[in-house]
């Protein structure tokens, strides 16, 4: 991703006119250029057996492998100096041009402020290993239970760029290993309906950019945000049970109770200063619980040719 000469422009609002605000660092000129390398490697092995009656069961494991990295160089630049009265009234496209931008009184000069810590190299490997079996006790009744292991290590080093100074400003480390397990008990009431109920860990990682301390905006430039590097994976245990209805091929009327458990969830810190900022921390746990309601139904009742129209609602 290259993002060559991001201009911001501010103004200040002064009596009854605007004017250029040389003071803000919203003035801005930034240049950056991030590269992401992503490898993906897995494999699976699955077999059949039959333990109860002529039921056929699973078994599957496997192997799966993640290696992220990303490289990210960034310099910013500001306007130092005051512009005249009149120059700074003036819109962008009139303001800056060679009788403004100078080293002589009224005007501007180009002035790099890039931070120390906006550009940053990071690094992601995740090695997981996972077992499940599908128990078939009957053609009804089924229990799917397994689990999954994983190791996850992320590193972020923050550093000014390269073409100014090479040294490493800070750095962050998250190594993590989880036992993720799951399970899902189906049974098929009746030929049309199937009741479930399932469980499961899991866990969400922090992504490079909110673990870096680099600060940065939105796309309007307005709001300020900032990675932190103390950051942790949240660990999310969930449960639900469902229940399906099938009345025809394509319907289907469903309803279900859910619940989710976070521990160590992220939320937004906000800084107030000069210009307010948002800093994800880790709170101690959150909760998620509610129902949910799905139907889809085709238009087959009022002629044959309808039954590709249907109508599909979730609550």
């Amino acid at each position: 991703r290259d993002e060559p000469d991001r201009r911001d422009i501010a103004y200040i609002e002064d009596g009854n006119i605007l004017r250029l605000d040389t003071n803000d660092i919203l003035n801005q000129r930034f240049f950056s250029d991030l590269g992401d390398f992503n490898h993906d490697m897995g494999v699976d092995v699955e077999t059949k057996r039959r333990w109860f009656g002529d039921v056929e069961s699973r078994i599957k494991g496997g192997l799966a492998g993640v290696f992220k990295t990303r490289n990210v160089e960034a310099r910013r630049f500001t306007y130092k100096g005051s512009l005249s009265a009149p120059s700074a009234r003036l819109g962008p496209g009139e303001i800056f041009n060679q009788d403004t931008i100078g080293t002589g009184s009224g005007q501007v000069v180009l002035d790099e402020v890039t931070l120390d810590d906006d550009s940053y190299f990071a690094r992601q490997v995740i090695a997981g290993a996972y077992a499940m079996t599908e128990l078939a006790f009957s053609e009804r009744l089924k229990l799917l239970v397994g689990s999954r292991f994983e190791f996850g290590r992320q590193s972020v080093e923050t550093f000014r760029s390269p073409r100014i100074n090479d040294q490493v400003n800070s750095s962050a480390n998250l190594n993590t290993f989880d036992v993720l397990p799951a399970l899902t008990l189906s049974w098929e009431v009746l030929d049309d309906v199937i009741l479930r109920a399932a469980a499961s860990r899991t866990v969400a990682r922090p992504n490079f950019r909110a673990l870096s301390p680099a600060v940065f905006r939105d796309l309007q430039g307005t709001i300020e945000y900032q990675g932190n590097p103390e950051l942790n994976r949240t660990v999310l245990t969930s449960g639900d049970i469902r229940a399906e209805w099938y009345p025809t091929p394509g319907e289907s009327l469903s309803a279900s109770l859910f619940y989710k458990h976070f521990t160590d969830p992220v939320e937004q810190r906000i800084e107030s200063g000069s210009r307010n900022r948002f800093i994800p921390i880790n709170i101690p746990s959150a909760q998620n619980f509610g129902a949910e309601h799905a139907l889809r139904k085709n238009f087959g009742f009022a002629a044959d040719a309808q039954e590709s129209l249907y109508v599909d609602s979730n609550l």
